[in-house]
């Protein structure tokens, strides 16, 4: 009798479970073609940019092969939140579902590695997509990952690795495609992670603001119009959609014009004394030829 009773309610726990979890309506194979995951580092100097950046996303929405995830943390303390997007662009929030915090800190290796295993989990697909939302650029040194609540240090590149190398393996499935932030398009991030991503979208520069929300949310759209677009289809199209901008830092982020004597050194032919002039280029990078590229350069030494 207390057998048949456990079972009911166990029977019942499950229920409530799956039906509280927003409905994901797989392909004929039983899996969706994409789950596009973003990770919005809000609580940082970029605050401002994310509003603007959750609009677009609500517009684009899941649809019945793809699955859109908002990972957002914002200002302060007590205010994140996870959501499913759905089709008709509401935000479905999964904190209570799932048993999430409402604070995280963004730049933990733990939480980067639960968010990605449950949902690909939840959401299972042919292809994953990564897209932190983050500022700042530490080219070789970190992956900006920044949180003010609690302030947190970010992550190295072997803790970001080995993050992504428990979530392979947990998973069985590599990430198909991951953004970078400004500056992060150096080799060694590509080494590190090379095992682990196939794809990487990234700027050996820093991002215009103009592009900052823009460059984020542009290949979603084409992901949600054409599910069946390939893992290299998708980061091309990525790349393809920013058109590369020469600007100044100061003016870009903070509406301040060159003085007088900056523009006068700017005429001079000795460019050594130059404002340092940006010029936010993306790439998109197949990581199958990172070892054959470190291989040619060490052959270098």
């Amino acid at each position: 009798m207390k057998l048949r009773f456990r079972t009911k309610i166990l029977s019942i726990l499950i229920l409530v479970i799956s039906t509280a979890i927003p409905p994901v309506v797989n392909s004929s194979s039983g899996l969706d073609n994409w789950t596009v995951i973003y990770y919005i580092c809000g609580d940082s100097n970029i605050s401002d940019f994310v509003p603007p950046l959750t609009e677009n996303l609500s517009r684009i929405g899941s649809t019945k092969d793809f699955n859109l995830i908002v990972f957002e943390d914002q200002p302060g303390v007590g205010d994140f939140h996870l959501y499913y997007v759905d089709e008709y662009g509401e935000f479905v929030e999964l904190n209570d579902i799932l048993g999430w915090p409402d604070e995280v800190d963004c730049g933990n290796n733990y939480t980067l590695y639960r968010l990605l295993v449950e949902m690909m989990r939840i959401y299972p697909a042919r292809h994953y997509a990564l897209i932190p939302f983050a500022s700042g650029g530490t080219g070789w040194q970190r992956f900006c990952l920044p949180d003010r609540h609690p302030p947190t240090k970010q992550m190295t590149l072997p803790v970001l690795a080995s993050t992504l190398r428990e979530v392979v393996n947990r998973t069985h499935h590599k990430l198909d495609v991951l953004f970078g932030s400004c500056a992060s398009g150096v080799i060694e991030l590509a080494y590190e992670v090379a095992p682990y991503v196939d794809y990487l979208v990234l700027t050996q520069d820093c991002l215009s603001r103009e592009h900052l929300v823009e460059r984020f949310y542009q290949a979603t759209w084409d992901i949600r119009n054409n599910s069946n677009l390939t893992p290299e289809e998708f980061g091309k199209q990525a790349v393809s959609h920013l058109k590369p901008l020469a600007f100044y830092y100061p003016e870009s982020y903070y509406n301040k014009t060159l003085s007088w004597w900056q523009k006068l050194l700017n005429k001079l032919p000795f460019s050594g004394l130059h404002t340092v002039l940006f010029y936010d280029s993306t790439a998109v990078i197949n990581s199958s030829n990172i070892d054959e590229l470190v291989e040619s350069i060490n052959s270098l030494a």
